[in-house]
């Protein structure tokens, strides 16, 4: 294999694992801390524009526990997380 060849695999590569961890990440959730007292956190799509951290990634069980915990648990309006 030439040297081209070796950086186009790798690149390849690189891109077939920054898709499967967007996919994974897609498949995930937040939750935003309630930031004034009294406020309920909200639930966020894990890739929502509203609320950007990239910290704190929910799966499906632990979303059903915070459901739980908050009843009135707000759904952010903009990534809609719950539609599915």
């Amino acid at each position: 294999m030439t040297e081209g060849t070796i950086r186009q695999l790798e690149a390849e590569e690189a891109e077939q694992e920054r898709r499967r961890e967007k996919e994974r990440v897609a498949r995930l959730w937040k939750l935003q801390p309630g930031r004034v007292s009294g406020m309920e956190p909200m639930l966020h799509r894990a890739d929502c524009s509203l609320y950007k951290t990239q910290l704190g990634y929910v799966d499906h069980e632990h979303v059903l526990v915070a459901l739980e915990e908050f009843p009135e648990l707000e759904a952010c309006e903009i990534c809609d997380p719950l539609s599915d």
